[in-house]
């Protein structure tokens, strides 16, 4: 039993692997994100405007109707499904750029493995926008 103490499964880390981001080639230091850290604080950046004009755009009723999908949903659904729910309040649907921002922002799966390989069926979780 002693002998397996020290190779306990601690979760896996990524492999280094290039920025996804345009043009980026700074290497990921083995996070669990394909984007670098400078690029994890743009998406998040992008992430926090997109939904600031949203709420600044919605009147109070339609963003009590937003939050209430949102809440009867447990806060998390995938990224196709948000953007149905935001398509009241933005003209057409989020683009890639946006989902992936999104996702990287508010991803419940860290690791990049476990998720979805197209970003629309990738899960989120957007409580921390409400709390």
């Amino acid at each position: 039993m002693e002998q397996y103490y020290f190779r306990q499964p601690n979760g896996k880390l990524g492999k280094s692997a290039p920025c996804l981001y345009p043009q980026c080639f700074e290497n990921t230091q083995f996070s669990r994100s394909p984007y670098c850290s400078l690029h994890q604080k743009v998406l998040k950046n992008q992430t926090m405007d997109l939904f600031n004009s949203i709420s600044s755009k919605a009147d109070k009723k339609q963003w009590e109707l937003l939050t209430y999908e949102l809440i009867k949903r447990k806060y998390t659904c995938t990224c196709q499904e948000l953007s149905n729910l935001l398509k009241h309040f933005i003209t057409e649907k989020l683009a890639r750029s946006q989902m992936d921002a999104i996702w990287e922002t508010f991803k419940v799966n860290k690791n990049v493995e476990e998720n979805a390989e197209l970003v629309e069926d990738r899960l989120v979780n957007v409580k921390p926008l409400f709390s």
